[in-house]
């Protein structure tokens, strides 16, 4: 279903060029009066246009600490969400 002035991008047909698309996105934009709307808008701009993390470089202690980790859970020496959540409740009772 095709709506009058609404843009429809599909997969398989490219509708508009780049630059139609980003033309189409300012219009709409610059009739925009809900600051709320263009601060979430920019929010989400900003998020994606972010530089990607960084990478950080583990010590041996901490990839040794990793390790006993993932040894622990494959070991079945570790609790699920639901024991810990029911050892919280039965601990903040007792406070």
């Amino acid at each position: 279903m095709v709506r009058k002035n609404a843009i429809v991008i599909n997969e398989t047909i490219d509708v508009m060029d780049l630059n139609e698309l980003k033309k189409a996105i300012i219009d709409r934009i610059q009739q925009v009066d809900d600051v709320e709307l263009l601060k979430e808008l920019l929010e989400i701009l900003e998020d994606m246009t972010a530089a990607p993390p960084k990478m950080y470089k583990l010590t041996d202690e901490q990839k040794r600490q990793i390790k006993e980790a993932q040894d622990q859970i494959a070991r079945g020496e570790c609790f699920t969400d639901e024991e810990v959540n029911r050892e919280e409740d039965e601990w903040l009772k007792e406070s």
